[in-house]
């Protein structure tokens, strides 16, 4: 069981100024003095320290649940924990082991599906721990945090997204480690366009977080060819086919995006035949989707319906 959060920063800040030497304490303190928000203004830091929630958990309790959402962001303070995955040999396969200083939840800010493993105290352990609506803004606001973040995604979320996309399953372990080390993590507003119809192809992009639509222009008409989100990827048809851009990719949201250059792309694909061969379906399957869109725009519209149905 989960243990009841205990206080917040906030409170514990005012219950701490009942000792005379502590009467001009600052929630701000008690913060800064965690190496994560080390570099957050005082100003910030006492806004949020109210969201900052004191967690204690004992031996055994299960912090953060697989296929929930809306879970937290967590700072350990104390103790130690392990991040575990069901398999079909083993129902708690253990991804990581996790002590006083690290974190985890990062996936409340990376992606809108549900927690991917789950989380277990296997000693007493304290932690501090905030939402998304809190943790956004510290990220904008601290490029320390920034940096974190972005080395988290990578290290933890970029392996398993690039993983399940069809042109990266079979690269052999010594490249696909290379595509993590050159990839280039990017940030759109709404409406931004990404490339469009026309352009020389020179990249591939998969999608951290947000939403974009990729459409051509047919006979003087935009025709919408399919909505992307959280996880899927474009640009690989351009890569392969040594063609311009076929069709223009816009953003409907702050969108996220992890952009793999066509030059390191190409030496990549180049050195591992499986790869290569997967490319040619994938291409072979877009080209029949693009095909499909055309004769029929009403497909791209009702999978931004399901998109929509599946937040």
């Amino acid at each position: 069981m989960i243990s009841n959060e205990v206080n917040n920063i906030l409170d514990l800040a005012g219950r701490l100024r009942n000792f005379p030497s502590l009467r001009d304490l600052m929630p701000s303190a008690l913060l800064r003095g965690i190496d994560f928000f080390s570099d957050v203004d005082s100003a910030l830091l006492d806004e949020i320290s109210g969201s900052v929630c004191i967690s204690e958990f004992n031996d055994g309790d299960i912090i953060c649940r697989h296929g929930k959402y809306d879970e937290k962001f967590h700072v350990l303070l104390s103790g130690r924990v392990t991040a575990v995955i069901p398999t079909p040999d083993n129902p708690k396969y253990e991804l990581f082991s996790l002590g006083p200083g690290d974190f985890f939840g990062e996936e409340i800010v990376f992606s809108s599906e549900p927690r991917e493993n789950t989380v277990i105290a296997r000693e007493k352990t304290t932690t501090v721990s905030l939402g998304a609506e809190i943790l956004k803004p510290l990220i904008k606001r601290s490029s320390k945090i920034m940096t974190i973040m972005n080395r988290l995604y990578i290290d933890r979320k970029l392996k398993s997204d690039l993983r399940s996309v069809p042109i990266f399953t079979k690269l052999n372990p010594e490249l696909f480690q290379e595509v993590i080390s050159r990839a280039e993590l990017l940030s759109f507003p709404e409406d931004r366009i990404i490339f469009s119809e026309g352009d020389p192809g020179d990249s591939f992009y998969l999608i951290r977080e947000g939403e974009v639509k990729v459409f051509r222009h047919h006979e003087n008409e935009e025709k919408l060819i399919a909505i992307l989100t959280d996880g899927q990827f474009f640009g690989e048809m351009s890569l392969m086919t040594d063609d311009r851009r076929n069709a223009t990719v816009m953003t409907l949201s702050q969108t996220e995006l992890v952009k793999i250059s066509r030059e390191n792309f190409i030496s990549i694909v180049e050195r591992d035949k499986d790869m290569m061969k997967e490319l040619v379906v994938v291409v072979h399957d877009r080209i029949g989707q693009q095909a499909d869109a055309l004769r029929n725009p009403e497909i791209a519209v009702a999978t931004r319906r399901i998109l929509e149905l599946n937040r």
